[in-house]
């Protein structure tokens, strides 16, 4: 497949991804549409959670795509949203992530959830974004992030024997 071909199926594949995100409810735009055109960093802009890489592939590369998505989540936890052949809806594909990913975010999901929108009620009033929804905390992907840290710091240390 020519590289213009192979764009135009993932620029398709991201379309429909956002398309699936704002029908459960999140603000989404493939990053190229949010950069003109030009792409970098995840392939989604989006108040979800997770850092989306969006794979439209006949042949599968789990491990490269999952690195990718690592690289490119920085300190958000990532997720590939892959293709199944014969499924137009993006809700039918697959979405993949490391064990210690949906450990972390389980961990963060069973956290007190009236203290996370008690939070989100005092910043919603303080300050309103663009991307403000009632049923997703503001500071959800900095909780995310800040229990990724908590945890590398704590491996690190088990490997120093500093703990």
């Amino acid at each position: 497949m020519s590289g213009s071909s192979s764009r135009r199926k993932g620029n398709a594949a991201e379309v429909e991804v956002v398309h699936a995100l704002e029908r459960a409810g999140f603000r989404a735009m493939s990053s190229r549409a949010a950069r003109g055109g030009y792409q970098s960093g995840e392939d989604i802009v989006t108040n979800f959670p997770l850092s989306v890489e969006v794979k439209n592939q006949t042949r599968l590369d789990l491990p490269g795509w999952w690195r990718q998505a690592q690289e490119q989540a920085g300190d958000v936890l990532p997720v590939v949203i892959h293709k199944r052949v014969g499924k137009a809806r993006a809700e039918e594909w697959w979405a993949t992530m490391d064990f210690q990913t949906l450990l972390d975010l389980v961990r963060v999901l069973s956290w007190d959830l009236d203290a996370i929108r008690r939070d989100y009620e005092i910043q919603r009033n303080i300050e309103r974004d663009a991307f403000e929804y009632e049923d997703t905390p503001e500071n959800f992907l900095e909780v995310l992030a800040e229990v990724r840290k908590e945890l590398a710091e704590k491996r690190r240390k088990e490997a120093d024997g500093s703990e």
